[in-house]
């Protein structure tokens, strides 16, 4: 897949190539953002790397925010998959109950979810 997105993306068009830089700023600033209010956890069904590779690839100011603010990144596939093969959903759930069953009685806890699929709206 790697070789497929660099491919890609090497042909892509210029004003597409200025959309991604356009959401990696917005990206970046909604991070920063929810970094300053809170503890912020990456939670995906993607394999482990995914995100980094991605961010790193197309998205270098957000890149730069999760690795110097140590951001965590789940992948809920590489924790749940083994145990719910073909469940996407149930990977997602399994991986924030499980950060909120780490979270003290005291916290306080707002969760913000984006994604691509109906569960995860």
């Amino acid at each position: 897949m790697q070789t497929l997105l660099q491919g890609e993306w090497t042909r892509a068009a210029e004003w597409e190539k200025e959309k991604v830089q356009e959401i990696d700023k917005i990206a970046a600033e909604i991070l920063e953002r929810a970094l300053e209010l809170g503890e912020v956890c990456i939670v995906t069904n993607s394999v482990e790397g995914w995100v980094d590779y991605c961010s790193q690839t197309f998205m270098a100011q957000t890149y730069e925010i999760i690795v110097n603010r140590k951001v965590p990144i789940v992948s809920a596939r590489e924790r749940s998959e083994a145990e719910f093969p073909n469940d996407p959903q149930r990977w997602k759930t399994e991986a924030f109950a499980n950060l909120i069953s780490d979270l003290s009685n005291e916290t306080v806890l707002n969760m913000i979810s984006v994604g691509d699929s109906n569960y995860e709206m």
